[in-house]
């Protein structure tokens, strides 16, 4: 586990999904130090949302994926719901996404910035004060400037 000094930090992110994992990418590539703290001990796991996302916004936040990250594509939606039926061409294609794989390579692209991202250790409580926030864990106590929750 990396060491920070008095475990403080810049911006502490609560949760390991997605979000929160891009947040710190982006952050750190602007300079803040950033601490990812995920309840969860595996980043990916349990998948808790959907995997579907147009090709377009991987485009646009990432710019690209590996393929192993990538289930399935397709190009149309159709929706049945009661007595309705709608079809929709999409013609930026949509992917559905292994998110286990999806969520851990945010994860290295934020690790490779110089995030910290400690699995494992669920917040349980953020104090705000005239310093900043402290945050506490079931395992440790950290400060930082802005919590993201």
């Amino acid at each position: 586990m990396q060491s920070v000094k008095n475990n403080t930090f810049d911006i502490i992110i609560g949760g390991g999904g997605p979000a929160g994992l891009y947040a710190s990418y982006q952050l750190q590539k602007m300079g803040f130090k950033t601490l990812v703290l995920e309840k969860d001990r595996i980043i990916g796991e349990p998948i808790l949302c959907a995997e579907a996302v147009s090709n377009r916004t991987i485009e646009l936040f990432l710019g690209s994926l590996p393929e192993n990250a990538v289930r399935n594509r397709f190009n149309n939606l159709i929706l049945h719901y009661n007595e309705k039926f709608s079809q929709t061409a999409i013609p930026d294609m949509g992917l559905i996404l292994n998110r286990a794989v999806f969520d851990r390579y945010i994860a290295k692209l934020a690790e490779r910035e110089g995030a910290l991202i400690r699995t494992g250790e669920a917040i349980t409580d953020a104090e705000y004060g005239d310093s900043g926030v402290s945050v506490s864990t079931d395992i440790c106590q950290y400060k930082c400037k802005v919590f993201i929750a």
